[in-house]
C-alpha cells in the first residue's frame, strides 16, 4: 500500500508543475505560480491527475507495447505541450 500512496503523492506534485517547462521557456518570471494556476484552471489537481496518470502510462509503458520508447515518450511530452498551448490560447502566461 505505501508505494501505491507514494506514486500517487509523487503525481499530486507533478500535476501542480505539469506545465512548468513550458512556462519556463515562455519566460514566465513565477513558472510555479502560474503552473498551479493553469492546474487550477485546467480542473483541479484531481482533474489533471488523471491526465497526468494517462500520459505518463503511455510513456512508461508504450514502448512495451511495441510503440517505441522514445516514441512514446516524445508523444507525452508534445501532448503537455499542446495542451499548455490549448489552455493558454498561445500567449505569454505571467504568472
Amino acid at each position: 500500500m505505501g508505494p501505491v500512496l507514494g506514486l500517487l503523492a509523487f503525481y499530486a506534485v507533478e500535476a501542480q508543475m505539469v506545465f512548468l517547462f513550458p512556462l519556463a521557456l515562455d519566460g514566465s518570471p513565477r513558472p510555479f505560480r502560474a503552473s498551479r494556476a493553469l492546474a487550477l484552471g485546467a480542473g483541479g489537481t484531481l482533474s489533471v491527475m488523471g491526465t497526468v496518470l494517462l500520459l505518463a502510462a503511455v510513456m512508461l509503458f508504450g514502448g512495451l507495447a511495441g510503440r517505441g520508447v522514445v516514441r512514446c515518450w516524445c508523444l507525452g511530452c508534445l501532448a503537455v505541450v499542446l495542451w499548455y498551448e490549448e489552455l493558454t490560447g498561445g500567449a505569454f502566461v505571467s504568472g
